[in-house]
């Protein structure tokens, strides 16, 4: 792996741990700080989560298509 890969990894591992710390010195309490965190993860899965439906509806139309015109 390259040095930004490597950096990019770490940094990744070190987010949540930092973002938590952050917003305790910012004044919020831990429990406030892991809903805000719950409610951020749950947006993303949302997010991710319809758009690989999309993606995957999109291929399978695809296919589809390439099967029929092959006929």
């Amino acid at each position: 792996m390259s040095i930004f890969q490597n950096v990019a990894t770490e940094a990744t591992k070190a987010s949540p741990h930092v973002t938590v710390s952050g917003l305790i010195l910012w004044g919020y309490t831990l429990s406030d700080a892991v809903l805000v965190l719950s409610f951020v993860f749950a947006i993303l899965q949302i997010f991710f989560g319809v758009r690989k439906y999309i993606r995957d509806e999109k291929y399978h139309k695809a296919r589809m298509r390439e099967a029929a015109d092959g006929e």
